[in-house]
């Protein structure tokens, strides 16, 4: 019984879409298939504007950074 070998591969908010997919077409190419993709939150920032309405208002921004992991089998 042959075993799978198993590669993680973590890509961050430096690549672009087509690095990432360009990079995923050549692990394909070398015979790896994507298993699971898992989106790992870095970090959370909320910027909100002073105001006596409660919530978010106008002007106020949410900004949210993550890593998508990869896992690839062969």
């Amino acid at each position: 019984m042959a075993r799978s070998k198993w590669k993680l591969k973590d890509y961050g908010s430096g690549w672009s879409a087509n690095e990432i997919s360009d990079d995923l077409n050549e692990l394909s190419s070398e015979g790896w298939e994507m298993y699971k993709t898992l989106s790992i939150p870095e970090s959370y920032e909320i910027s909100r504007f002073p105001d006596k309405v409660p919530g978010l208002n106008d002007g106020d921004s949410v900004a949210m950074k993550f890593t998508l992991r990869v896992m690839l089998r062969r």
